[in-house]
């Protein structure tokens, strides 16, 4: 749905990149740059019911809108999505994933939700004001899937609001642009997964291995 225009929202939005900034998603293989053309703020609330106290929801969940599509994934691959989302209530955590579309009982960097680490709760992130330690970027074929621990005494439903900036953007190949960069001598924007994920073929193919290898090695140096 289109974004509210409230104030709390243009709060939010500001920490979204805007069109003209630069971006660097590191993968597996390496970094990925582009520019930001453009984007569109959309809002979704998304409600999980029933979570039973101190435990976790029985399997990873992907959210989807009223057609049944992934509210986190790219329609096409010629955008990139930027997330951050609020939870309520404060003590339920989200564990987050990202799963390939296919080969699903083999993901990679799975991890035992309802740990001490490795998620984000509404005290790090609440609901009405979402921060960046919630940040994700999204790619087509590359989407997170969730699961959530109610820290309550009693069982809970849980509701996330995500923040999207739908993107259109424009690959960097220069290597003295990626150079400038990783060195911090240009300004740009980089995120990292919290666990190393694969770049997705469509995606490599676009870029260029040698490209991504090179920007990997400068990486490596810093």
């Amino acid at each position: 749905m289109p974004l509210v225009s409230t104030l709390v929202d243009y709060l939010v939005v500001e920490k979204l990149v805007k069109p003209g900034y630069y971006v660097g998603v590191l993968f597996s293989q390496g970094p990925v740059f582009f520019k930001v053309l453009s984007r569109e703020i959309l809002e979704y609330t998304y409600t999980v019911s029933n979570v039973p106290s101190r435990t976790v929801t029985n399997e990873w969940i992907e959210p989807v809108d009223d057609m049944n599509r992934r509210i986190l994934e790219p329609e096409q691959d010629k955008y990139v999505l930027q997330v951050m989302f609020g939870i309520r209530p404060a003590l339920m955590r989200v564990y987050l994933q990202f799963p390939p579309r296919v080969d699903r009982w083999s993901l990679r960097g799975t991890r035992k939700p309802g740990g001490p680490t490795g998620y984000v709760d509404g005290f790090m992130s609440p609901y009405d004001n979402p921060s960046i330690r919630s940040e994700l970027w999204c790619w087509k074929d590359l989407y997170p899937a969730f699961m959530l621990y109610n820290d309550h005494d009693e069982t809970m439903n849980a509701i996330l609001k995500f923040y999207v900036a739908k993107i259109k953007y424009k690959i960097i190949r220069d290597r003295d642009t990626i150079k400038a960069f990783i060195e911090d001598k240009r300004r740009c924007h980089k995120w990292s997964f919290l666990e190393p994920y694969d770049i997705p073929e469509w995606l490599m193919e676009l870029v260029g291995a040698e490209v991504i290898e090179y920007g990997k090695s400068l990486w490596e140096e810093r």
